[in-house]
């Protein structure tokens, strides 16, 4: 009897166990495919934001408090607030990126998740986004979230599809999250260093949209190759020249970054294929 009992306990363990384990296993898929639409290969550019906070040195609150801060709105910004958009550009390209080679594979695209419950994820991001914003930084630093998510959904609904206009207006954000960046931790960062901020992402978004769709050597809304990149250095070069002597450590990320993201994808393939690898590894 004592055998018997001691069989079917061992035997309601193991099944209860494999059950346990096929939830997880029907549940992982779902997680990874909504943590893919926050795009964490992107949060790169939270750098922008840092240098904003950072332009003028250290701040007087000190390393940890300064480290604090950036931690809140990292998570308050690049995560909810812009995993929020991230969703948004996920809905609004659907169409195009079910009919690009890598971009088909994300879950809007290929239709793992449905176009309503990615809304409901935005909806979730935006309302974690804003009240983390307003308790932590107060009401300034939600307006400007407000300006992200205009300048984002007049270029994801009419800009991008404007001759002429898709890079122009993409490079906007940039010189707002140095703003962003700049208004939490209290820097005043020199005007040549906005123009920096939006030259170098007017000119990577050329370079980032060629290389997704491997039209490197091709005319892309309007413009020839190098047409943007070459007006981008051009505004580049008459910022640093304003900005000299000062920010020297910013002058120089800006030079090493327009080289990596721009230039070596144009002179060399292998650093094209890697960028384009790159782009896509959230699909």
């Amino acid at each position: 009897m004592l055998q018997t009992l001691q069989t079917q306990t061992l035997t309601q363990t193991l099944t209860q166990t494999a059950e346990a384990k096929q939830r997880s296993a029907g549940i992982m898929p779902y997680l990874k495919a909504y943590l893919s639409l926050l795009r964490f290969s992107y949060h790169q550019n939270f750098a922008v934001v840092i240098i904003g906070a950072m332009s003028n040195g250290l701040p007087m609150a000190g390393a940890s408090a300064t480290a604090t801060t950036l931690l809140q709105l990292y998570f308050s910004f690049n995560i909810c607030l812009y995993g929020a958009l991230y969703a948004i550009n996920a809905i609004t390209d659907k169409e195009e990126d079910s009919n690009h080679p890598e971009k088909r594979k994300r879950p809007v695209a290929s239709g793992f998740l449905s176009v309503q419950h990615a809304i409901c994820f935005v909806a979730g991001l935006l309302t974690v986004g804003f009240s983390t914003g307003y308790l932590w930084f107060g009401a300034r630093v939600c307006q400007m979230y407000v300006l992200f998510i205009a300048l984002n959904l007049v270029y994801s609904m009419a800009m991008r599809n404007m001759k002429f206009m898709r890079f122009w207006t993409a490079g906007l954000t940039c010189p707002c999250r140095l703003h962003l960046g700049a208004m939490v931790l209290g820097a005043q960062p020199a005007l040549p260093i906005y123009f920096l901020a939006y030259f170098f992402m007017t000119a990577l978004q050329s370079s980032k949209i060629r290389i997704e769709n491997r039209k490197l050597k091709t005319e892309v809304n309007g413009f020839k190759p190098g047409v943007v990149e070459g007006v981008s250095f051009v505004g580049t070069a008459i910022a640093l020249y304003f900005n000299y002597p000062n920010n020297k450590v910013i002058a120089t990320l800006c030079v090493i970054q327009n080289i990596v993201y721009i230039v070596l994808p144009n002179l060399s393939s292998g650093a094209e294929k890697a960028l384009r690898k790159y782009y896509t590894c959230d699909c």
